[in-house]
């Protein structure tokens, strides 16, 4: 959220929390649902956009919350915002899925290799014991 936005100057509860609108990208609204987004006492975003940088933009210049990963939270300052300790993508389960059936072009093998590397980055960071990627 922006510097300056009002929950910041109150103890924040999910009651309200509940007061103000949302956004996010697809990913937290897809990936985690409106019911574990709810049990924050958080609104269903209003608007998703997978742009951040547009994203933090109108955050920047609204009351909306914007919601994300640990990774968008450290983000924010970059943007002059504040982040919630809430993370919405700690309890998503990582995986890459690929068949043994279909060869895969040198292009998806690198492209694989650089998103194996961000979730190892990410569950590093946590702490998390990780299978073999």
């Amino acid at each position: 959220m922006r510097n300056g936005h009002p929950l910041l100057q109150r103890d924040i509860t999910p009651d309200l929390l509940s007061k103000y609108p949302t956004a996010a990208g697809s990913l937290i609204r897809e990936f985690l649902g409106v019911p574990f987004i709810e049990q924050f006492g958080l609104q269903e975003p209003t608007i998703e956009l997978d742009d951040y940088q547009i994203l933090f933009r109108f955050v920047k210049d609204t009351d909306y919350i914007l919601m994300g990963s640990r990774m968008l939270a450290q983000m924010a300052a970059t943007f002059d915002m504040v982040a919630l300790p809430i993370d919405f993508v700690h309890q998503m389960e990582w995986a890459i899925i690929s068949s043994a059936k279909v060869e895969v072009s040198a292009s998806a093998q690198h492209v694989r290799g650089l998103i194996a590397n961000i979730i190892s980055s990410h569950l590093a960071d946590e702490g998390v014991a990780q299978n073999q990627l």
